[in-house]
């Protein structure tokens, strides 16, 4: 509704086309599983969006999301959805992630676990990627065929106004996913979507 009303989408003649990508992540075990975001919902979105009032934290894709979750429900820490854009001369750029992963989060400056499984105490934090070791080294994969714990997903984008071709999108694309390598341990686990 948002970019009809704008003119906006794929030239198809006799009309504009307006074709949005999605994708999701799995939080139906947050709050009331029947709620599913509807024309509304997407439509405030894009208002808040161009008004530069776009929403971080337990909003939208964010509602749901969690890290840490190798020992279960009880010691994940909540995470959620940001982003970041910068403008140089003429060329902005902005990237987005809806946080939804296996693994601990990690402060790529200086190395230290900012968000994740939580201790014995939930004062702090223990590290996941040590937990996993321990549980492979006595063969204890219970973890994987946990439900709990095998809906992960972290999701993100960037976006641009200036002009490449499709191999450099994809060269910006490897980039921005190496960006998961260096916040999120252990990342691209089996059971991370």
């Amino acid at each position: 509704k948002y970019l009809e009303e704008r003119n906006i989408g794929f030239d198809v003649g006799v009309t504009k086309v307006p074709l949005v990508c999605q994708s999701c992540i799995f939080d139906l075990r947050v709050g009331d599983y029947k709620v599913r975001p509807d024309i509304n919902m997407a439509y405030e979105a894009c208002i808040n969006a161009q008004n530069n009032n776009p929403k971080m934290g337990n909003y939208g894709a964010g509602t749901g999301a969690s890290v840490g979750k190798i020992l279960g429900a009880d010691y994940t820490m909540k995470s959620g959805l940001g982003f970041y854009a910068v403008q140089i001369d003429d060329v902005k750029v902005g990237a987005i992630v809806a946080l939804n992963a296996f693994g601990d989060i990690y402060d790529y400056d200086n190395g230290k676990m900012i968000a994740g499984l939580l201790n014995e105490n939930k004062d702090g934090f223990r590290s996941s990627e040590e937990e996993l070791i321990k549980i492979t080294q006595n063969n204890n994969l219970s973890f994987t065929s946990n439900n709990n714990i095998v809906t992960n997903t972290t999701i993100g984008a960037v976006i641009t106004n200036a002009k490449f071709t499709k191999s450099q999108m994809g060269k910006i694309a490897s980039m921005a996913h190496n960006g998961f390598a260096r916040a999120i341990k252990p990342v691209h686990t089996t059971v991370d979507g």
